[in-house]
């Protein structure tokens, strides 16, 4: 068989193995989940994804803001420093991350990963958004109450 017909059949071959993954079934299933506000079933769905896939970054992120949403502080910045780890170019990992330190007066630690949001994000409206972040926090606590009322 020439090169010419087996490149576009390997493609093909790879692209079904990639769809049929089921770690990212489950993240799917879990983002179903949490966009219905079932963040218990959601934070199981994202575990098995973990589960199948132990390197699989976007169900850690996921399930990191599912634990945010239940308030679980501690749990959420573990997973989302685990998707970090695993994947230190995504952007939005650090986003949620930042926003969990601000939630917790973390301001030193939010500004480290706002800095690192727009230094790696590519879209202008995701880097204005961390710079008008990443002012408000340097601004300090008073400035957080006027944004606020």
């Amino acid at each position: 068989m020439s090169a010419s017909k087996v490149v576009p059949l390997l493609c093909v071959m790879l692209f079904a193995l990639a769809c049929a993954n089921p770690a990212l079934e489950h993240v799917q299933q879990g983002t179903a989940y949490r966009e219905q506000g079932k963040f218990d079933e959601a934070i199981a769905e994202y575990t098995m994804a973990i589960e199948i896939d132990p390197d699989l970054a976007v169900a850690y992120n996921n399930r990191g803001c599912a634990y945010s949403w239940k308030k679980d502080y501690e749990n959420a910045v573990a997973d989302l420093s685990k998707a970090i780890e695993l994947d230190p170019n995504e952007v939005s990992s650090y986003l949620n991350r930042a926003l969990l330190y601000i939630a917790n007066d973390e301001e030193d630690k939010a500004i480290v990963d706002l800095k690192k949001v727009i230094e790696l994000a590519e879209d202008p409206s995701m880097i204005q958004g961390a710079e008008q972040l990443l002012e408000m926090v340097t601004a300090g606590p008073s400035h957080w109450s006027q944004v606020s009322s």
